[in-house]
């Protein structure tokens, strides 16, 4: 059965990561409002964050040992270390930004595990209470995460904005004159053919070819920090009246909205198949 109240108490043992948790939404909604601004980051928020974490990290190993309770610690470590290199090679590869990455390391050395049961009970990622917290904070993400293509293919459908399926969910059209002072990716190719422009949808595969190699792809914040490199694709741009960008959500927003979940509410995807199955 699912829990759905908060323990009155909190062990001892766990109470340093309250700290650290709250240390860690902080700089989360930081974050997301410096992302949202001009979809940078500054590298130094992380560090006060990590460092708080890291303390809190030791003084609960130190605690849970004298517990005697080491042992089922050893999942949870095995799981920061593979989630670190994963969330690592994600960056690396283009999979994610780099920012994003170092968010979602942050908060597994940050909070590990839950400070308290949340109201839908611990999720099965450990021996309660010492249960594995990034886990469903990711799981969290990616559901709030899909919620977003959703609503934009509603919002084109509603605006009769067509184009490929698998545009309709990623991207929206904008006019050429503000593509500059938009946030996006360019999803389309332009060349000029016997006086006129051709155009083509950039499908899936090249897509994804992009995102790996880092190659090929065009930013709006790139156009608007370099002209002068994107001259001949701007003079094309300007020669159309829409063009179709991916939409340009922070993923951190994300981040930050599954990290909250997650600390009250717990794992959304556990919950569900568990009342469902």
């Amino acid at each position: 059965m699912i829990e759905t109240a908060l323990p009155l108490s909190i062990p001892p043992s766990l109470a340093p990561f309250l700290i650290s948790a709250t240390v860690m939404l902080v700089t989360l909604v930081y974050g997301c409002i410096e992302d949202l601004k001009d979809r940078t980051m500054p590298a130094m928020m992380w560090y006060p964050a990590l460092a708080i974490g890291s303390i809190c990290l030791v003084y609960f190993v130190w605690e849970t040992s004298k517990l005697g309770n080491i042992a089922h610690l050893f999942p949870i470590f095995f799981m920061m270390v593979l989630f670190i290199i994963v969330f690592y090679l994600f960056a690396y590869f283009n999979l994610f930004g780099l920012g994003d990455a170092k968010a979602l390391i942050v908060i597994t050395v940050c909070a590990p595990i839950f400070s308290f049961a949340p109201l839908l009970g611990y999720p099965p990622y450990g021996i309660a209470p010492y249960v594995f917290f990034p886990l469903s904070v990711l799981t969290n993400t990616v559901l709030i995460t899909i919620l977003v293509p959703l609503f934009i293919f509603t919002y084109n459908l509603c605006k009769r904005n067509i184009a490929p399926i698998s545009t309709m969910f990623l991207g929206v059209p904008v006019p050429s004159k503000t593509l500059q002072d938009t946030y996006g990716i360019i999803m389309e190719r332009f060349e000029m053919q016997d006086d006129i422009i051709q155009r083509e949808f950039i499908g899936f595969p090249a897509a994804l070819h992009h995102m790996i190699t880092g190659e090929g792809r065009v930013y709006t914040k790139d156009l608007r920090e370099n002209p002068k490199a994107y001259k001949k694709q701007l003079e094309l741009y300007n020669q159309v009246d829409t063009i179709w960008i991916s939409y340009a959500l922070p993923y951190l927003i994300p981040i930050t909205i599954g990290f909250i979940v997650t600390f009250i509410c717990g794992d959304l995807i556990y919950a569900i198949l568990e009342r469902l199955f």
